[in-house]
Order: C-alpha cells, then structure tokens, then sequence
C-alpha cells in the first residue's frame, strides 16, 4: 500500500491508539500537516502520503481495519468509550482537534524533561551536594512534570483547570503558580472538553 486518505489516516490512527503527535514523530511528516490532511484542508505530496501509509501498515493496520465492528467485551457489550491513545486512557471528547493539541505539549513536556533529567546537579567548595541548588536545578523538570500530569489528568477527565480570573494574554493578572498553569492550558485547549466554536482553531503544532 503505497498511498492513504486523510480519512483512512483518522481512522489508522484511531485503531492503532495513537495521536497525530505520535505519528508525526515517527514519520517526520509535521503534525499540522497530518491535521489538515485528515480534515481535508490540504492535499499532501506522494512523499509524506507514503510515509504515513508504510508506516500504518508497518504498525499492523490495514484499510479494510476501518469497517470493522465496535469491539465487544466477554459479555457481548460494546466496549468502553474511553480510548488508549499513545498509552495513555483518554475520555470522549466532542473536540478531537483539542486532544491532539494536549498530546502535542504533552509529548513535548516529556521530551523535555527526559534532557533535562541528564543535567549534572551543581557541587559545593568541598565536591558534595548543594542541595538549594540542587532544588533549583531541579525545578524546571518538576515543573514540567506537574504540567505533564494536569495533561494526563484533562486526558482521563479526571481534572479541569479551574477559572481564576488569569489569561495569557493578560500576563499582569496572573500572581499565583496556579494561576500561571490554569492560563497556560486554558490558552492550549480553550472550553476542554465542551466543543469549541471555531473549528479551525489549532494549537501550537
């Protein structure tokens, strides 16, 4: 198989549990790109349309896989509604644009954090550990996994930032941490998980 549609790649990516993000890591094809192809605002060239093809099929799906019936559990019932999307349980959502920009910083924080893992922790005079220092140093990864929780959190639908009054575009009105991170989401995936009124609308990619 050496072409796909935009829809087929939906319907590859919904089976296959993963996120435009993911894709997009694997293929190199932009996530923007892999957006507006499965919503036919763009017509791709051969190349990524081949990319994202050998790489759904490499990755077990076929395009016959997108007419199969709702999977059913041993009693026979359709199963849940909530999805495994790059290993993670996601909740329905009526604003699949959204989730995708939530994996795209959620993929980005883990990256992040993985460089940030591997910074050498700052010494005293005598060669032991600083430990203000070391807390200082640290704060950046512990940032951005507290970030990437509040993702996964939004994700399951187990947590929603909460209104505070804080918007990114008024950065005089945020004074706490919490302010700051319930703008930053907020700013990400406006109105998650209602539907959004533009649905043109795409974060950062």
């Amino acid at each position: 198989m050496d072409t796909i549609t935009g829809v087929q790649s939906s319907e590859a990516r919904r089976i296959l549990g993963l996120s435009q993000a993911a894709v997009a890591r694997e293929t190199g094809v932009n996530r923007a790109y892999i957006s507006q192809f499965e919503s036919g605002k763009m017509v791709l060239k051969d190349a990524p349309v081949q990319a994202l093809a050998a790489f759904y099929v490499s990755a077990g799906w076929m395009p016959e896989d997108s007419d199969a019936e709702p999977q059913r559990d041993a009693t026979g019932l359709v199963a849940s509604p909530h999805r495994v999307v790059d290993g993670y349980v996601v909740a329905p959502s009526d604003v699949p644009y959204a989730e995708e920009a939530l994996f795209g910083v959620l993929h980005r924080c883990s990256e992040q954090i993985e460089s940030e893992l591997d910074r050498v922790l700052p010494r005293d005079f005598f060669g032991g550990l600083d430990e203000d220092r070391a807390l200082q140093a640290a704060a950046p990864a512990l940032a951005l996994a507290f970030v990437r929780d509040r993702i996964i959190g939004i994700l399951h639908g187990t947590w929603m930032p909460e209104p505070s009054g804080a918007d990114m575009e008024d950065l005089d009105s945020i004074e706490t941490v919490g302010d700051f991170i319930n703008a930053l989401l907020a700013s990400k995936v406006p109105d998650w998980p209602g539907v959004v009124e533009d649905p043109d609308y795409e974060a950062a990619g």
